[in-house]
């Protein structure tokens, strides 16, 4: 697997139904990821990891060239994170040639 990169966000949560907590891509850091292979809807294809918790996901495009991270319940539950909270999500892209 490639090298692990890491941010820092806080989570939010999207109005709506559903309500999907997300921790916002630094714009600095999505604007490195215009040359990466995009699936639809450009989504980027990464493995997450908050703390002890990893899986596999996707960076999901805002539509003004900014990215976002949506964080699973289960993650949440486990980690006992709560809007408002300081993350650090650490990535690795899939499906990047090596």
């Amino acid at each position: 697997m490639d090298a692990w990169d890491s941010f820092t966000g806080e989570v939010e949560v999207c109005e709506g139904e559903g309500g999907w907590h997300t921790v916002a891509v630094p714009q600095e850091l999505g604007t490195s990821f215009k040359d990466l292979p995009k699936g639809n809807f450009g989504y980027i294809a990464i493995t997450a990891r908050i703390a002890s918790s990893e899986w596999e996901t996707s960076f999901l495009p805002v539509g003004d060239g900014t990215y976002f991270l949506a964080i699973p319940a289960k993650v949440r539950k486990k980690q006992q994170i709560a809007p408002g909270d300081k993350v650090t999500v650490e990535f690795s892209f899939r499906g990047r040639p090596v």
